[in-house]
């Protein structure tokens, strides 16, 4: 019966409530006051809550909110129950809103009770709910999720630049071989002719491995590399390739770079510039780098180690003709310069199929000339080639404990090349007692003339190494020719840029033909005798003297091998193209530059003159 009670005085109380509502609707000003002339008016509910209130705010102590703007005047007070049925409650307060437009913000909306503010650069979006004429009462914030564009545009550009480390511009990525002497064997060879003790240098460099002092660094108490042993050396290179090695991910053609001028690691600009000239260097960066790997291919029998070179951009070059020398257009007209030099004859590659050419090996102080040779290693019986066109002018054999087999080529301008090295054994032995047309061709007779590319001879190991050190397996001497030109004066001339730059001129042209040797009257050969290469190919010493040769042993070939070589033999009685008209006339040379090599004591046996 309480209860009957309770709920019929609700609705009686709500009914009360909703009277006072409308009569305090119809009084309300235009001004928002309303009585009309600023007094208040107090809504005093009952202590239940009525089920038809709007608006419900938390639970708070008894308070008053009045709100005075241009728009809308509200005014609501809350109070806790007098009665004494029910416990004191908190009543929602009950708001009746008017809106009025204001007239001087026509873009406006005629009401606005929520604002969004987005701050740039986040991804939070702030909503507030504002009562006209008081301030923010209710904030919402939401949390929206983060642009897509913000993260494609920036975060993997940013991820892929700073973490992927740009490639060494020298890296060539050939990976190292698996023994490491042959690094070491390389190093040797092309920094000292394998001489541990060769004194420092004009770079201050030193030792088998040409260490200056700062990088030797007092290693295990000796101040210079040349002072320490063999065995100390070696562990010190050793310990350099195997850091050079881990840095470089096992890339073997950064070594060379390392060892030469480290700065080039980096920086592109270097590959191309000789470092340090003054102490003596004369190998750009990349030319060092190509020619150690060409001798560390040759040590190890790998064909090539990186990139083939292109055909020759005139593909006449690919039929078999001879080399062209011209030479460059002098600098000053002679006509109003009488001191004009004439130009200098370029000279032809001497050597034919793959070969490594280590660069020029440092000398003491105390043996140094102007001028370099050049050594081109090879295999036994490999075709040698004139390198100028000229006469014979001497064919000598050393003394007995060289055996060196030498052949002296003196062409118009005065210039002599003596060709040191050839062959003395019979093929397939070391006895030192090869017959003469397995040391030299028919062509090889004093006062001969003869013409750049054609065959002169065969390469063996009649000619010492500096220093006379073992190179590998018991083998004192690797088959190779040292070639060195001196000047009509007497002086040495830079043979070893000379032959670079035929080599760059000639790469990749086929180098033998019907033209590069006559047939030997003298040769007693029962069958032809094979030469296999570790490159594709090999050569023919056929029965009467002449030789063919197949593949890229046909070619001159750059470091960088060729893509194209021929599949059938080229040379006498093979494939090939005849020589231009001019090509094999006679012609003179003056008697004062080939008297003193004829002179030279020839104790080879006599051979048939030609024709």
């Amino acid at each position: 019966m309480a209860r009957h009670t309770t709920l019929t005085r609700t609705a009686t109380t709500a009914g009360v409530v909703a009277l006072a509502l409308l009569a305090w609707s119809a009084g309300t000003g235009a001004a928002g006051d309303p009585s009309g002339d600023g007094t208040t008016t107090v809504v005093t509910p009952s202590s239940s809550t009525p089920t038809t209130t709007p608006t419900t705010t938390p639970t708070s102590p008894p308070t008053t909110s009045t709100t005075s703007t241009t728009s809308t005047t509200s005014t609501t007070t809350s109070v806790p129950s007098t009665g004494t049925t029910t416990p004191p409650t908190t009543v929602a307060r009950t708001t009746t809103t008017t809106t009025t437009t204001v007239p001087t913000q026509p873009c406006a909306p005629p009401t606005t009770t929520t604002t969004t503010t987005t701050l740039p650069g986040t991804t939070t979006t702030t909503t507030t709910t504002t009562i006209p004429g008081s301030t923010t009462t209710t904030t919402t914030t939401t949390t929206l999720p983060p642009c897509p564009t913000t993260t494609t545009s920036t975060v993997p550009v940013t991820t892929t630049t700073t973490t992927v480390p740009p490639t060494p511009p020298a890296a060539l990525n050939i990976q190292a071989p698996k023994e490491l002497r042959d690094i070491l064997l390389t190093i040797r060879i092309v920094e000292s002719g394998q001489r541990y003790g060769i004194g420092k240098n004009k770079g201050g460099a030193s030792g088998a491995y040409q260490y200056i002092d700062s990088t030797w660094g007092n290693y295990k108490g000796y101040p210079s590399a040349y002072l320490a042993p063999p065995e100390v050396q070696d562990e010190r290179a050793l310990a350099h390739v195997v850091g050079i090695l881990d840095t470089w991910r096992g890339d073997v053609s950064m070594v060379p770079v390392i060892w030469y001028y480290p700065r080039a690691a980096t920086d592109a600009t270097l590959m191309d510039q000789v470092p340090l000239p003054h102490a003596g260097n004369r190998l750009t960066v990349r030319e060092y780098q190509h020619r150690w790997l060409d001798v560390l291919a040759y040590i190890t029998g790998t064909p090539s180690l990186y990139s083939p070179n292109a055909i020759p951009p005139d593909l006449k070059y690919i039929s078999g003709i001879p080399p062209e020398l011209t030479p460059d257009e002098p600098e000053v007209d002679a006509i109003y310069d009488p001191n004009t030099v004439e130009p200098t004859t370029p000279i032809a590659f001497p050597v034919l199929g793959k070969t490594a050419i280590p660069p020029p090996i440092p000398c003491d102080f105390d043996d140094c000339e102007e001028g370099t040779e050049v050594a081109l290693f090879g295999i036994k019986l490999q075709p040698i080639l004139a390198a100028t066109h000229g006469v014979v002018t001497a064919v000598e054999q050393g003394d007995a404990a060289s055996g060196n087999v030498r052949v002296t080529i003196t062409d118009k301008e005065g210039r002599r090349f003596v060709y040191a090295g050839l062959n003395d054994d019979t093929p397939g032995t070391s006895d030192g007692a090869a017959p003469p047309w397995f040391r030299t061709t028919a062509l090889a007779t004093v006062g001969q003339h003869v013409y750049a590319g054609q065959i002169i001879g065969f390469m063996g190991d009649s000619d010492p190494m500096p220093g006379n050190h073992l190179i590998a397996d018991g083998e004192a001497v690797w088959p190779h020719l040292r070639l060195t030109i001196y000047d009509a004066d007497g002086t040495r001339l830079d043979a070893d840029s000379m032959v670079l730059d035929a080599q760059r001129r000639q790469a990749c042209h086929v180098g033998i033909g019907p033209w590069s040797v006559p047939i030997d009257p003298d040769a007693d050969i029962d069958e032809p005798i094979e030469v296999t290469t570790y490159v594709a190919g090999g050569w023919t010493i056929h029965e009467n003297g002449t030789v063919t040769a197949t593949n890229r042993s046909a070619l001159i070939l750059p470091p960088e091998d060729c893509v194209w070589a021929p599949n059938v033999p080229y040379g006498p009685g093979a494939a090939g193209s005849q020589p231009p008209q001019f090509w094999g006339l006679p012609f003179d040379i003056e008697t004062r530059y080939w008297v003193a090599d004829a002179r030279a004591r020839t104790t080879l046996a006599p051979r048939t003159p030609l024709g």
